[in-house]
């Protein structure tokens, strides 16, 4: 855009701003963020602009655009207790956790 042509040019907003592709991404990132949300759960949609002026410009200004959703996160708390020489030690779990392998491999004294 020519600094000066404002024949062509629509006030700014989200469906003008970056060529139509602002409103694109927010909307993307809309359904995307509704279609993980449960009953009861939260997520975050970001916009973030950012105004510069171009320089050796009196009017042009330098638009940078990025959305971002936070999707929800399951919290969880715990206690610990820092020892002597700074190891944190934790209860048991009440229930064996199992660990997750890359590849489960049959046990030495198992037929296959």
């Amino acid at each position: 855009m020519a600094e000066g042509s404002f024949d062509s040019q629509v006030p700014f907003s989200l469906s003008t701003a970056v060529d139509g592709k602002l409103e694109k991404k927010v909307q993307a990132n809309v359904e995307a963020l509704l279609s993980q949300l449960k009953q009861g759960q939260k997520g975050t949609l970001t916009i973030k602009l950012e105004l510069s002026r171009i320089p050796d410009t009196t009017t042009m200004i330098k638009i940078s655009a990025g959305v971002k959703a936070g999707f929800p996160e399951e919290k969880m708390t715990g206690t610990g207790q820092m020892t002597g020489d700074f190891k944190l030690k934790v209860d048991k779990p009440r229930e064996k956790v199992a660990q997750l392998t890359l590849a489960d491999k049959p046990a030495a004294n198992q037929e296959e």
